[in-house]
């Protein structure tokens, strides 16, 4: 069992991003799992809101953005301080990634504290709120909102 963490870092920002992975795998004994660290790359653009990619903020139109994806391991039946343990490290990588280096979260890879991390950055500017308007207008009850979704602001 494994969580698959993935962050769109912009191009501009990539060089001093994977010195710090690199550095924090150094001093933290930080271990990526045999499969190691995919990465892709396309460029940032303005084609949705909310996409890890769009081109907002840190963003710029057209401007490179690397996809960071790495898969962390998840064991079953572990005590939670255990389990905290493996995942602290990591943790802190994407934490830090996303306050640092203007990394995004996957929306569908990644757990709920790295959106919230990166509402605190405000991450997606005035894009936020055009989605949540939206959002409202076509769901004005919240019919189809779920606790992350709340979580978020929604």
């Amino acid at each position: 069992f494994q969580n698959d963490w993935e962050l769109a870092i912009p191009m501009s920002k990539v060089d001093q991003a994977f010195q710090f992975v690199v550095q924090h795998s150094i001093n933290d004994g930080l271990h990526f799992p045999l499969i190691g660290v995919f990465l892709r790359f396309a460029p940032a653009e303005d084609k949705a809101l909310l996409a890890h990619s769009t081109s907002v903020g840190a963003f710029s139109p057209n401007e490179g953005v690397v996809f960071m994806e790495f898969p962390t391991p998840t064991p079953l039946g572990f005590p939670n301080d255990a389990q905290a343990r493996i995942d602290g490290p990591f943790l802190e990588l994407v934490n830090t990634l996303i306050t640092e280096y203007s990394a995004r979260p996957h929306w569908g890879k990644n757990a709920p504290h790295a959106f919230l991390k990166q509402n605190e950055v405000n991450a997606y500017g005035a894009n936020l709120d055009k989605f949540k308007a939206i959002a409202l207008e076509l769901d004005p009850d919240g019919m189809f909102a779920n606790d992350f979704f709340k979580q978020l602001g929604f």
